[in-house]
């Protein structure tokens, strides 16, 4: 996955800039005004990036998730991207 992807991934999500994204940013960054998935479907994706099932989706979670796929970014990256796409700065 390119840092590009996952800048638009994460674009907009961590609204109260604790550094994790919670089930509500979760969803406000997931839902689309063409496609609304089901609460089934949406809990299903945030439980897959909340890999310590803290009910908080931290950085390591989502580098586990994506080493789960077979993807891999480094720590500095995440933050970085993380960092730029904080709405609440």
């Amino acid at each position: 996955i390119t840092s590009d992807e996952i800048k638009e991934i994460i674009k907009n999500v961590d609204y109260d800039e604790n550094g994790e994204i919670n089930y509500s940013e979760f969803l406000a960054a997931t839902i689309s005004t063409r496609a609304v998935l089901s609460y089934e479907m949406m809990w299903a994706l945030f439980k897959h990036f909340d890999t310590d099932n803290s009910d908080f989706i931290t950085p390591e979670n989502i580098r586990d998730a994506l080493a789960k796929t077979g993807k891999s970014i480094t720590r500095s990256e995440l933050r970085t991207i993380l960092q730029e796409h904080n709405i609440n700065k």
